[in-house]
């Protein structure tokens, strides 16, 4: 009994590392992508080296017809903001900008032609 006891409790410290380890991995990746950086001459004679000199603008990407049949969707979090075609009584209407959990839940509705990764500002 007390060996299974260790085994659940290793696996529960094995998990939370594992958690712990994405969400670091996440953060510096988010924290990489969304600052600009420069850096310093090497000598006075050197001209800066720019690394990154704005955030990158994310490139839109229209749905396919097989995403828009699909049954259901992996539960996964990975944001993006698609643009939903609003019906209206009077035109022109304009779409409205909505976050949805993955690019699956967004394809699959049949207002939404296109997304860009991450979520919508």
């Amino acid at each position: 009994m007390a060996k299974k006891k260790r085994i659940y409790i290793f696996l529960g410290i094995a998990t939370i590392l594992i958690i712990v380890a994405i969400w670091y991995k996440n953060s510096l990746t988010k924290n990489v992508s969304e600052t600009p950086l420069i850096t310093k001459p090497i000598s006075k004679t050197s001209k800066p080296i720019i690394i990154r000199s704005e955030p990158q603008k994310e490139k839109e990407v229209l749905c396919v017809k097989e995403q828009r049949g699909a049954d259901f969707c992996a539960q996964v979090y990975a944001p993006v903001c698609a643009e939903v075609q609003i019906q209206c009584i009077k035109a022109p209407c304009n779409p409205v900008k909505e976050t949805f959990s993955n690019l699956c839940e967004a394809c699959k509705n049949q207002l939404v032609n296109s997304y860009t990764t991450g979520e919508c500002k």
